[in-house]
Protein backbone atom coordinates (compact mmCIF):
# COMPACT_ATOMS: atom_id res chain seq x y z
CA UNK A 1 0.00 0.00 0.00
CA UNK A 2 1.25 3.42 -1.29
CA UNK A 3 0.21 6.72 0.81
CA UNK A 4 0.99 10.23 -0.54
CA UNK A 5 0.11 13.34 1.58
CA UNK A 6 3.20 15.07 0.26
CA UNK A 7 2.19 19.12 -0.10
CA UNK A 8 -1.42 18.60 0.58
CA UNK A 9 -2.03 22.03 2.77
CA UNK A 10 -5.31 20.53 3.88
CA UNK A 11 -3.04 17.78 5.66
CA UNK A 12 -3.18 18.50 9.87
CA UNK A 13 -0.38 16.00 11.02
CA UNK A 14 -1.51 16.68 14.24
CA UNK A 15 -5.13 14.73 13.64
CA UNK A 16 -3.19 11.38 12.45
CA UNK A 17 -5.24 9.12 14.14
CA UNK A 18 -3.45 6.32 16.37
CA UNK A 19 -5.45 3.96 14.44
CA UNK A 20 -2.39 4.69 11.80
CA UNK A 21 -0.54 1.87 13.20
CA UNK A 22 -2.74 -0.63 11.89
CA UNK A 23 -2.18 0.02 8.33
CA UNK A 24 -0.60 -3.38 8.07
CA UNK A 25 0.26 -3.70 4.64
CA UNK A 26 1.65 0.19 4.32
CA UNK A 27 5.23 0.07 2.41
CA UNK A 28 5.67 3.62 1.34
CA UNK A 29 4.29 6.57 3.05
CA UNK A 30 5.21 10.38 1.70
CA UNK A 31 4.64 13.03 3.92
CA UNK A 32 7.22 15.82 2.62
CA UNK A 33 6.12 19.41 2.13
CA UNK A 34 2.87 18.77 4.84
CA UNK A 35 3.85 21.54 7.46
CA UNK A 36 4.76 18.90 9.98
CA UNK A 37 6.91 20.50 12.88
CA UNK A 38 9.00 19.44 16.00
CA UNK A 39 9.82 15.72 16.38
CA UNK A 40 9.56 13.12 14.26
CA UNK A 41 5.75 11.25 15.96
CA UNK A 42 6.25 8.11 17.47
CA UNK A 43 2.93 7.10 15.23
CA UNK A 44 5.31 6.51 12.42
CA UNK A 45 7.33 3.86 14.46
CA UNK A 46 4.74 2.37 15.07
CA UNK A 47 4.08 1.40 11.47
CA UNK A 48 6.48 -1.74 11.33
CA UNK A 49 5.70 -2.46 7.66
CA UNK A 50 6.89 0.80 6.32
CA UNK A 51 10.03 0.04 3.42
CA UNK A 52 10.26 4.05 2.30
CA UNK A 53 9.29 7.26 3.98
CA UNK A 54 9.92 10.47 3.29
CA UNK A 55 9.60 13.59 5.69
CA UNK A 56 11.64 16.49 3.36
CA UNK A 57 10.34 19.54 2.95
CA UNK A 58 9.15 20.33 6.39
CA UNK A 59 10.13 21.78 9.54
CA UNK A 60 11.18 18.39 12.09
CA UNK A 61 13.44 19.63 14.77
CA UNK A 62 15.00 17.17 17.27
CA UNK A 63 16.78 13.82 16.89
CA UNK A 64 15.79 10.69 14.62
CA UNK A 65 12.95 8.40 17.06
CA UNK A 66 15.72 5.38 17.71
CA UNK A 67 13.30 3.35 16.26
CA UNK A 68 14.14 4.71 13.05
CA UNK A 69 17.86 6.28 12.92
CA UNK A 70 19.21 8.01 15.62
CA UNK A 71 22.64 8.38 17.58
CA UNK A 72 21.69 5.71 20.32
CA UNK A 73 20.51 3.18 17.09
CA UNK A 74 19.61 -0.49 18.40
CA UNK A 75 21.80 -3.16 16.66
CA UNK A 76 18.26 -4.71 16.19
CA UNK A 77 16.77 -2.08 14.20
CA UNK A 78 16.03 -4.56 11.50
CA UNK A 79 13.03 -5.84 13.65
CA UNK A 80 11.51 -2.47 13.93
CA UNK A 81 11.36 -1.73 10.30
CA UNK A 82 11.32 -3.03 6.85
CA UNK A 83 12.63 0.58 5.64
CA UNK A 84 14.40 0.20 2.80
CA UNK A 85 14.80 4.00 1.62
CA UNK A 86 14.37 7.14 4.44
CA UNK A 87 14.05 10.41 3.07
CA UNK A 88 14.26 13.67 5.84
CA UNK A 89 16.00 16.46 3.39
CA UNK A 90 15.61 20.31 4.51
CA UNK A 91 14.53 19.51 8.00
CA UNK A 92 16.73 20.68 10.78
CA UNK A 93 17.22 17.13 12.57
CA UNK A 94 20.17 16.50 14.62
CA UNK A 95 21.91 12.65 14.56
CA UNK A 96 24.84 11.07 15.44
CA UNK A 97 25.60 9.02 12.57
CA UNK A 98 26.44 5.29 14.05
CA UNK A 99 28.91 3.09 12.78
CA UNK A 100 26.82 0.27 12.24
CA UNK A 101 23.73 2.09 11.10
CA UNK A 102 22.84 -0.54 8.34
CA UNK A 103 24.28 -3.92 9.78
CA UNK A 104 21.69 -6.16 9.08
CA UNK A 105 19.04 -4.21 8.08
CA UNK A 106 17.17 -4.02 4.52
CA UNK A 107 18.28 0.13 4.36
CA UNK A 108 19.38 1.23 0.82
CA UNK A 109 19.33 4.75 1.26
CA UNK A 110 19.13 7.28 3.48
CA UNK A 111 18.80 10.92 1.98
CA UNK A 112 19.60 13.46 4.68
CA UNK A 113 20.57 16.78 3.61
CA UNK A 114 20.61 19.66 4.78
CA UNK A 115 20.06 19.14 8.24
CA UNK A 116 22.32 19.48 11.36
CA UNK A 117 23.86 16.07 10.90
CA UNK A 118 27.23 15.00 12.86
CA UNK A 119 29.76 11.92 13.37
CA UNK A 120 31.31 9.48 10.56
CA UNK A 121 29.93 8.20 7.62
CA UNK A 122 29.48 4.32 8.73
CA UNK A 123 31.06 1.87 6.33
CA UNK A 124 27.84 -0.89 6.24
CA UNK A 125 26.05 2.59 4.41
CA UNK A 126 24.06 1.68 1.22
CA UNK A 127 22.86 4.82 -0.95
CA UNK A 128 23.60 8.35 0.64
CA UNK A 129 22.93 11.24 -0.02
CA UNK A 130 23.82 13.37 3.15
CA UNK A 131 25.33 17.31 1.57
CA UNK A 132 24.91 20.03 3.44
CA UNK A 133 25.19 18.31 7.10
CA UNK A 134 28.27 18.58 9.53
CA UNK A 135 29.80 15.04 9.08
CA UNK A 136 33.29 14.44 9.52
CA UNK A 137 35.93 12.02 9.23
CA UNK A 138 37.09 10.14 5.96
CA UNK A 139 35.58 8.13 3.88
CA UNK A 140 36.18 4.34 4.78
CA UNK A 141 37.73 1.86 3.03
CA UNK A 142 35.47 -0.72 3.48
CA UNK A 143 32.92 1.39 1.28
CA UNK A 144 34.50 -0.50 -1.30
CA UNK A 145 32.80 -3.84 -0.07
CA UNK A 146 29.55 -2.57 0.01
CA UNK A 147 27.12 -4.23 -2.20
CA UNK A 148 24.13 -1.76 -2.24
CA UNK A 149 26.28 1.06 -2.81
CA UNK A 150 25.69 2.51 -6.80
CA UNK A 151 24.93 6.31 -5.09
CA UNK A 152 27.12 8.56 -2.92
CA UNK A 153 26.32 12.05 -2.55
CA UNK A 154 28.28 13.88 0.34
CA UNK A 155 29.19 17.19 -0.91
CA UNK A 156 29.45 20.22 1.50
CA UNK A 157 30.39 18.64 4.98
CA UNK A 158 33.39 18.38 6.74
CA UNK A 159 35.32 15.38 5.45
CA UNK A 160 39.22 15.73 5.67
CA UNK A 161 42.09 12.63 4.77
CA UNK A 162 42.87 10.35 1.89
CA UNK A 163 40.25 9.47 -0.61
CA UNK A 164 39.87 5.44 -0.30
CA UNK A 165 41.91 3.97 -3.52
CA UNK A 166 39.05 2.07 -4.84
CA UNK A 167 34.92 2.62 -4.10
CA UNK A 168 32.18 0.08 -4.82
CA UNK A 169 32.22 -1.68 -8.27
CA UNK A 170 28.26 -0.61 -8.35
CA UNK A 171 29.42 3.23 -7.99
CA UNK A 172 27.47 5.04 -10.83
CA UNK A 173 27.16 8.56 -8.84
CA UNK A 174 29.48 10.19 -6.86
CA UNK A 175 29.91 13.81 -5.47
CA UNK A 176 32.28 14.94 -2.66
CA UNK A 177 32.78 18.36 -3.66
CA UNK A 178 32.94 21.05 -1.13
CA UNK A 179 35.22 18.93 1.38
CA UNK A 180 37.97 19.07 3.02
CA UNK A 181 40.51 16.48 0.92
CA UNK A 182 44.23 16.40 1.12
CA UNK A 183 44.69 14.77 -2.14
CA UNK A 184 44.07 14.10 -6.04
CA UNK A 185 41.31 12.00 -7.23
CA UNK A 186 42.77 8.69 -7.06
CA UNK A 187 39.72 6.01 -7.85
CA UNK A 188 39.49 3.76 -10.29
Amino acid sequence: MVLGLADNSEFDPSKIPSSFKNLTKLKTLWMSGTSLVGEISDFITDVTTLELLDLSSNRLTGEIPNALLSGTLPRDLGRYLMLKRFKVCSNKLTWTLAKHLCDGVKLLGVIAFDNNLTGELPTSLGNCNSFRNGLTGSIPSGLSTSLNLSMLMISDNMFTGELPRRVSDNLSRLEINYNGFSEEFPLK
